[in-house]
């Protein structure tokens, strides 16, 4: 039956007694709001109010059970409390469900009061000047701190904010598709709510910049809402009309006229410059907002530190409250760096001195601690760690998720006096042997039950004699019984009868779809399928074929689709081989291709002509001039394409290389050309630094930070000697999948740390290689130059193990004085001499003995991300008194660079030439 609550109506859950309320303007009816996916009820528990989210049938699915354990860790961070939840399931909550089965997947979670921000506007309440300025504060505390976390809502609007002007607090509702690092992505992606949607909204919004745009029009809204002539024009439930958005309208020349008169050109600019985006990565950091609203006349005491604890006081905090947050601060940094025994460390006083404020971060430095001791097999020291945890876990919904992981541990430990029973019965389950005594079969996890049938017992061979062992170790001391891990289940003869028919109709819907042709023209189609085993793949695709022909007129559809494209200046048509290496590759992975080659002329036809009938190829690769030239019509492809970064990798030919990712094999595609991410240098092991936890940490959160426009991180490891260069930060932020260290090369004092990471961003996706190098500084290392690009790395990579054989530990040396910038003049281009073609920049090296010079060009990348060309040139001589770099040896860009030279002593000292001088390139 459908789910018609009334008031006082009680519901059981876990336990506890909920009553629905009264709707305090409507008497006699439950106090419910529905929206669009959903209606929440206000119910209550002991006196406490929660609230009850019931979705419409289209939106109950399992994935709100799997999405709200995830939830649970961001349910302290500001204004994500409803992250705190329990979702009613047929697995949990049986009973409920079988009287009231609307309400599977029904969410509970806290109350939270207030008006929505739609029904202030609605209402067109006035706000003075001080409330919007407070409103807009707590709200973009509470987005930066999500930025700087790595999450998004996803659908910012007016009915997803409850806010209290009066107490100044803000809420996020409706969490459902929040986007963060490891949460699954929904089916159906959220496409931004009218008034606040962003031009690229339709595609889908679910990435860390998702918030970027709406947040910025949210923010708007609230400090110009302190304004009557703001009010008056104001559409609907929002300020603006939907038709409107990103416009130079009327309503929006108004709004910004407003902001640029009460709170100043900084606030005006950064609502223009989103409003005016091109995509959500153009549109200001909510870093940004945050910063330029701080600065404004006016400011409290109310702030967020750098992992997300608030600091909220009207006076100066105490030493003690300054010592703990200090304490807390610091373990969450080891918590990010993976380090929870150090952040431990840290907490000890903290929660001596206040253990109410450093519980949480004790809670998750243990979580964090089991989970890696789980990993390893410890299953004993991960379950001591949970039950740690348990006793330090904060709210509701965290101490169920780790009870249930405690559940789950304990039923993997197996009694070393249950393996010493005589004799072996059968799981009733699975049909497998088991050891006689055990309370859960190893193979299918289900429980056993004491009439199961009793057989001779198989031998076993060594068992580790613990008081507790896990299944893993059982397995590896037993390879006979590790080879089948999927339980087999005994079907009955009318389970084989439907089996079959389900089969024999699959081959016909293969045949038919087989049958399904495409017209294309060519000038050579290829197509080439791996053989594989008959399990991989349907019969048909387990052949070798090869079509050619001058002007084919169809291909099957069934295979994975390439183009190659030839050289726009020769107009050429290049040929269809596919080379050893990706044969290969494609018959270990069981996929099949039909290559299709193109002159740079015919391949803009042939692909509007595939995209208006929305079949377009899966790979598009090119030479190195392609598709930079204006005849190619690149923006035909912008819309539709992702640039694989690194294309050195991809076998076919050198150059560039787009996925479509609206192709039928997408993702057969990004698997081909983003499988296992290879080191691609090889310095020798007898010079790799011992496993330097430090530096490992820091390769891998600085690589990710870089990708990922994390300023803050970027400059809380920066040595305050890093060369930086003006810029508002990355344009188009990356997600990172991996991050591999390549190497560490170096000593006590300096160090070299190449990595590679797999990542994807609204524009490109691929391999990205950097090389970062750190100095110690007071005793911890910290980063003094980043470069990026494998082409751009190549010179230089291979000269530093020569430079670190150079390095010996503690000299006692005195610190080299800095070489002299000579030439260019500071803001010039090396102009060359007669007949040369390129400049040279020139230095006067240090008069101190040194081992190496490296010459460190700074500039801004394509995605505005500040990175570091540099040059290593090793001392095996006595200085002159110049030294010189052709210009040519740098790639040509528009932006401003700036350039200096390192000096580098044989203990690893370094000295910076003062100050760089600057020059366009």
């Amino acid at each position: 039956m459908s789910f018609r609550p009334e008031v006082n109506q009680t519901l059981i859950i876990d336990g506890l007694t909920h009553s629905l309320t009264e709707h305090p303007a409507a008497p006699g009816m439950p106090y419910g709001q529905t929206g669009r996916r959903a209606t929440v009820y206000q119910v209550q528990t002991d006196g406490t109010l929660h609230a009850l989210k019931v979705f419409t049938p289209a939106f109950r699915s399992p994935r709100v059970a799997e999405t709200a354990a995830r939830l649970q860790s961001f349910a302290t961070l500001p204004g994500l409390q409803v992250c705190d939840r329990t979702v009613l399931t047929p697995e949990r909550h049986r009973a409920l469900l079988a009287q009231q089965p609307d309400l599977a997947y029904a969410v509970l979670m806290p109350w939270v009061a207030g008006e929505t921000w739609q029904e202030l506007l609605l209402g067109r309440q006035p706000f003075t000047p001080e409330q919007s300025l407070a409103l807009a504060r707590a709200f973009v505390n509470i987005l930066a701190t999500m930025e700087r976390q790595g999450l998004a809502h996803c659908d910012l609007s007016g009915p997803n904010l409850i806010v209290n002007p009066f107490t100044s607090t803000v809420t996020l509702v409706d969490v459902e598709e929040l986007y963060a690092p490891g949460l699954t992505r929904p089916e159906k992606l959220p496409g931004g709510s009218e008034g606040y949607a962003h031009k690229i909204a339709p595609q889908g919004l679910w990435s860390a910049a998702a918030d970027r745009f709406a947040g910025a029009v949210l923010l708007a809204e609230m400090l110009g809402w302190c304004d009557e002539n703001i009010r008056q024009i104001a559409y609907s439930e929002q300020v603006f009309d939907p038709a409107e958005m990103q416009q130079n309208s009327e309503r929006y020349q108004r709004l910004l006229a407003v902001l640029r008169e009460r709170w100043g050109e900084a606030i005006a600019d950064t609502f223009a410059r989103a409003w005016h985006s091109e995509t959500l990565t153009e549109c200001p950091t909510l870093a940004t907002w945050a910063r330029h609203l701080a600065a404004l006349p006016g400011a409290t005491t109310t702030t967020v530190t750098a992992h997300g604890t608030p600091i909220t006081g009207g006076g100066v905090p105490s030493p003690r409250e300054r010592l703990v947050r200090s304490k807390v601060d610091s373990a969450e940094a080891w918590l990010e760096l993976d380090d929870a025994d150090k952040a431990l460390a840290e907490l000890e006083e903290a929660m001596r001195l206040a253990p109410e404020l450093a519980a949480p971060v004790v809670a998750r430095a243990y979580l964090k601690r089991g989970t890696q001791k789980e990993q390893t097999g410890d299953l004993s020291g991960a379950l001591a760690d949970y039950q740690t945890a348990l006793s330090h876990a904060p709210t509701e919904g965290l101490q169920d998720e780790l009870r249930a992981i405690i559940a789950e541990v304990e039923a993997r430990l197996i009694p070393v006096e249950l393996l010493e029973q005589p004799n072996t019965p059968h799981c009733p389950h699975c049909e497998r042997e088991v050891q006689a005594g055990w309370i859960r079969c190893p193979y299918c996890g289900e429980v056993l039950q004491e009439e199961v049938v009793e057989v001779a017992r198989p031998e076993i061979s060594e068992v580790p004699q613990e008081s507790g062992i896990p299944w893993a170790e059982v397995a590896a001391a037993n390879p006979e019984v590790r080879t089948e891990l999927k339980p087999k289940r005994r079907l009955s003869g009318w389970v084989w009868v439907v089996g079959g028919l389900v089969v024999i109709a699959v081959f016909a819907a293969i045949w038919a779809i087989g049958s399904l042709k495409i017209p294309y023209t060519a000038s050579e189609t290829v197509v080439a399928t791996a053989s594989v085993p008959e399990s991989t793949l349907p019969p048909e695709q387990t052949t070798i074929t090869t079509i050619t022909g001058t002007n084919p007129t169809e291909v099957a559809i069934k295979a994975l689709q390439i183009w190659v494209v030839g050289d726009p200046y020769n107009n050429d048509t290049p040929s269809t081989d596919i080379s050893s290496e990706l044969s290969q590759i494609m018959q270990q992975n069981g996929i099949s291709a039909v290559v299709t080659a193109f002159s740079a002329d015919e391949f803009v036809t042939h692909f509007s002509e595939a995209n208006s009938i929305g079949i377009l190829p899966d790979i598009v690769t090119g030479g190195n001039f392609f598709p930079l030239e204006e005849g190619l019509a690149i923006t035909e492809l912008t819309d539709h394409v992702l640039w694989v970064s690194e294309s050195l990798n991809w076998p076919l030919m050198r150059g560039f290389v787009f996925l479509c990712p609206s192709s039928q094999n997408y993702e057969v595609a990004r698997e081909l050309v983003l499988r296992e991410s290879t080191c691609w240098h090889n310095w020798p092991e007898s010079q790799i630094l011992r496993q330097d936890q430090d530096l490992t940490a820091l390769g891998d959160s600085i690589t990710r930070a870089y990708l990922e426009g994390n300023i803050e991180t970027m400059q809380q490891y920066s040595d305050s000697n890093r060369q930086l260069v003006e810029g508002s930060g990355p344009t188009d932020i990356a997600e990172v999948d991996t991050v591999k260290i390549c190497g560490m090369l170096g000593n006590s004092r300096l160090a070299f740390v190449s990595t590679i990471a797999t990542f994807q961003s609204q524009h490109m996706l691929g391999y990205y290689d950097l090389l970062l190098i750190f100095r110690k500084d007071s005793g911890n290392w910290a980063l003094l130059g980043l470069a990026p690009d494998r082409e751009l790395l190549e010179e230089s990579i291979g000269v530093i193990p020569q430079l670190v054989n150079s390095l010996v530990e503690n000299s006692g040396g005195d610190i080299p004085e800095p070489a002299i910038l000579l030439f260019p003049p500071d803001g010039e281009y090396p102009q060359p001499p007669a007949g040369q073609r390129f400049g040279d920049f020139i230095w006067q090296p240090s008069s101190s003995p040194v081992v190496a010079e490296i010459l460190e060009f700074t500039f801004v990348d394509y995605a505005n991300r500040i990175g570091n060309r540099i040059f290593i040139n090793l001392r095996v001589d006595q200085p002159s008194n110049e030294d010189k770099i052709s210009a040519g040896e740098l790639f040509g860009t528009g932006d401003t660079w700036y350039w200096r030279v390192w000096s580098i002593a044989d203990d690893g000292t370094i000295s910076i030439s003062q100050p760089a001088r600057s020059f366009v390139n």
